[in-house]
């Protein structure tokens, strides 16, 4: 689009001056013949040779003067646009080669099964995992960051970002059974600590967990994953929260639909060093709660993803 502004304007321009030039051209034609005649230096008796001869000199020399002169103005003006045209050419092809080696970052979702811990008046603290059956196994929760793209991701670093004072509020301020024993409260280290009656305390502490990954290649080219570990805090104090409202002790719309969102910032570059910033906003999905029975219990299973933010 640019490129071809460039030349119709370029082309306006070398319209317009040539027909300025033929108006100027035929005005100072005209002109001068009237002058000869006005001057008596033509008359009915004949052509007199020496006369139109000046004539003829005179108008040959400001005209070929003009002519001279477009020919130059027109050959710059050429020049420019090809100039234009050529570096545009190089933008678009530059641009299209950066697009074509562009690395994307995705994220697949990932399964999520919450099991029951020590259970006392049917409420639990839950124990996370990304495998069924596999309460012990101590594996970190993690989302798997794929590139889909065709170019090579480099120096990626990602971070957590969510605000734990806000999830402790929107707790506490909707717990809406007075029977219910719950003790939740904010730490000066910076945490949340949570206790059930009966049960030992439970804390939660604010976790970033800033990562990076020196390559990323492509999907296509090797099944190469980077592993993001989730902020465990915040998806404990999640599933917390989602069994208060199942069992109708925290008012809340929609099975949390306004919980405190979690972000996911993640900046990486191309081999040509340039810089991309993504945002992804963690979810949960196909979420459904059953009440446990004993320790061990499957009690919640859903799905994580992370969304682009700016898409």
């Amino acid at each position: 689009m640019s490129n071809q502004g460039s030349v119709s304007s370029v082309s306006s321009t070398i319209k317009g001056f040539f027909w300025t030039v033929v108006t100027c051209v035929v005005g100072i034609i005209v002109a001068t013949f009237v002058v000869f005649i006005i001057d008596g230096r033509f008359n009915t008796n004949g052509i007199d040779p020496n006369i139109f001869g000046q004539f003829g000199d005179f108008i040959a020399g400001v005209a070929g003067t003009l002519i001279n002169f477009t020919a130059i103005i027109f050959l710059y003006l050429t020049y420019q646009a090809q100039k234009r045209e050529v570096e545009e050419t190089k933008k678009l092809t530059r641009l299209q080669m950066e697009l074509g080696m562009k690395p994307e970052l995705y994220f697949n979702d990932a399964s999520l099964y919450v099991y029951a811990e020590t259970i006392k008046n049917g409420v639990t603290y839950p124990a996370l995992s990304t495998q069924k059956a596999n309460v012990e196994g101590g594996k970190l929760l993690d989302l798997r960051l794929i590139n889909v793209g065709v170019g090579t991701a480099k120096e990626v670093k990602s971070n957590w970002e969510y605000d734990i004072d806000k999830v402790y509020e929107y707790i506490e301020s909707r717990l809406s059974s007075e029977d219910f024993e719950l003790t939740l409260k904010r730490e000066a280290w910076g945490g949340v600590s949570l206790s059930y009656p009966g049960t030992s305390q439970r804390w939660f502490k604010p976790f970033t967990h800033d990562q990076t990954h020196n390559y990323i290649l492509p999907y296509k080219q090797k099944e190469d994953l980077a592993y993001i570990v989730y902020p465990i805090g915040y998806l404990e104090l999640y599933v917390v929260a989602f069994q208060l409202a199942a069992i109708k002790v925290l008012d809340t719309a929609s099975y949390l639909a306004d919980f405190p969102e979690c972000r996911l910032n993640v900046r990486y570059l191309d081999m040509a060093n340039n810089v991309y910033s993504r945002t992804f906003i963690l979810k949960f999905a196909y979420s459904y709660y059953m009440r446990p029975d004993q320790p061990g219990d499957l009690m919640m299973q859903g799905l994580l993803s992370a969304k682009s933010f700016d898409q």
